[in-house]
């Protein structure tokens, strides 16, 4: 007879239940749930995942790193202060960077992968927009976070866009 292993006593629980499985079965579980946590994690649902996390974090320090800059050299008045025309020009070129770094990373269907990042984009360009409308000027003009939204899903196509030129050979002049 098989040794048996205890895995769970809840006597606490409404649901008392002890469960018993030999040593073998344990294992196979455990085999099951590594392999799963593979696929899911390194599998192309996973790199799937991260290659959207990843266009977003390129996008996010950007844009961060510049506006921090743009504070420092006194481009943009100090925080609290009424804010000016935001650079949207430096938004634009950003967006569609992280795009290309997420439709570069995608395993497969790389202008899927940049206009989730996009669409991804353009709420959170919505609840932003929303949640500063008329918190004053320091959040600056009233245009700038509605550009920052009819421009999401475009500049994520054309980061797709220019992914997919380059997969198909075809050289690229800007």
């Amino acid at each position: 007879m098989p040794r048996r292993l205890r895995l769970a006593d809840a006597d606490k629980s409404p649901f008392r239940m002890t469960v018993y499985a030999a040593p073998e079965v344990v294992a196979s579980w455990m085999d099951r749930d590594r392999d799963l946590l593979s696929e899911v994690c390194m599998g192309p649902l996973g790199r799937s995942f991260g290659a959207v996390i990843a266009g977003i974090v390129v996008t996010l320090v950007l844009t961060l790193v510049t506006d921090l800059a743009l504070h420092a050299v006194g481009v943009f008045p100090a925080p609290g202060q009424a804010a000016t025309d935001g650079p949207l020009a430096l938004a634009t070129v950003y967006g569609v960077v992280g795009a290309y770094v997420t439709a570069r990373l995608a395993p497969a269907r790389p202008m899927l992968h940049a206009m989730i990042g996009g669409g991804l984009g353009f709420v959170v360009s919505v609840v932003g927009a929303v949640a500063t409308w008329n918190k004053g000027a320091e959040f600056g003009p009233h245009w700038y976070p509605v550009a920052l939204i009819v421009t999401a899903l475009p500049c994520a196509w054309f980061g797709g866009w220019l992914r997919e030129r380059q997969l198909r050979g075809v050289s690229i002049s800007l």
